[in-house]
């Protein structure tokens, strides 16, 4: 009689996890390794000094580009940049007092107002021009 309660069991068991192995329950095609090489990656996470403010790069929504994702750990607030193309790693950081986010987009340099919602953009190409300019070299 337990033997048949047993064997019973070891069936159904087997019987849902070769239905959950192939998605017929729930229409989706099986996971494999494939599949985990294309889900987005998050690298280069930073938190502010107050602890208010999360930072991190998502690489693979968008192709050949990067997004900067900046959330708010305490109340619900966040802001999404897409980075086109990045030669090298995404640069960013919070700044001393946590009022602003810096981060470099190509040559230019932006800072988001945390508190104002604001960002200003600082183009690192023109700097170098008018100095150059300035200084007789160029």
């Amino acid at each position: 009689m337990c033997l048949k309660y047993i064997l019973t069991i070891i069936v159904a068991f087997y019987f849902t996890s070769s239905i959950a192995q192939t998605g017929l329950q729930t229409g989706k095609p099986a996971l494999d390794f494939k599949s985990v090489l294309i889900w987005p990656k998050l690298d280069n996470p930073c938190i502010s000094r107050d602890g208010r403010y999360m930072a991190c790069t998502i690489k693979g929504i968008v192709k050949d580009s990067c997004t900067i994702l900046i959330k708010g750990i305490l109340k619900k607030w966040e802001r999404k940049f897409i980075v086109p193309k990045p030669i090298f790693s995404v640069t960013y950081f919070f700044s001393r007092d946590n009022r602003r986010f810096l981060y470099q987009d190509g040559l230019s340099l932006n800072y988001l107002d945390l508190q104002k919602n604001i960002i200003t953009k600082k183009c690192f190409l023109l700097i170098s021009n008018i100095r150059k300019k300035q200084w007789g070299n160029g």
